[in-house]
């Protein structure tokens, strides 16, 4: 089974971003359980991009959209960016935001799976004889 890790921001997103797009966030949650079955399932990351609401991003991170029941108005782009870290079975809920903002928030989620991956490297390094 795999474990989600949400960064401390993730919530107060998830919050501002509800109020405005209830919808939306709705289905980037319903979303966010599928792909969470999914890993659970066995899939594989190249086998994750496949679904219809889950984008390639750098460095192993995936972001997933709003796609899925519709309203009657045109749904905002919303994207929740993901780390699934195959090695440990975690899945990093980063960031959640409109597409707007998205060169700027990939680059501070690249940032986030750097450190993240770097601080793994050296847990790792330590452990060694």
């Amino acid at each position: 089974m795999w474990t989600m890790i949400h960064d401390e921001s993730v919530h107060k997103q998830f919050r501002s971003l509800g109020k405005k797009f209830r919808l939306e966030v709705i289905n980037v949650l319903a979303n966010l359980e599928t792909v969470k079955k999914a890993l659970d399932e066995g899939i594989q990351l190249e086998q994750l991009k496949k679904l219809g609401f889950v984008h390639n991003e750098p460095k192993g991170i995936v972001a997933v959209d709003q796609k899925g029941k519709g309203g009657k108005t045109k749904p905002k782009a919303l994207r929740l960016y993901l780390y699934p870290d195959f090695s440990q079975k975690q899945l990093y809920v980063i960031r959640l935001a409109d597409k707007s903002q998205q060169p700027n928030d990939i680059k501070i989620v690249t940032q986030y799976v750097e450190s993240l991956i770097r601080r793994q490297e050296e847990g790792d390094s330590q452990e060694s004889p």
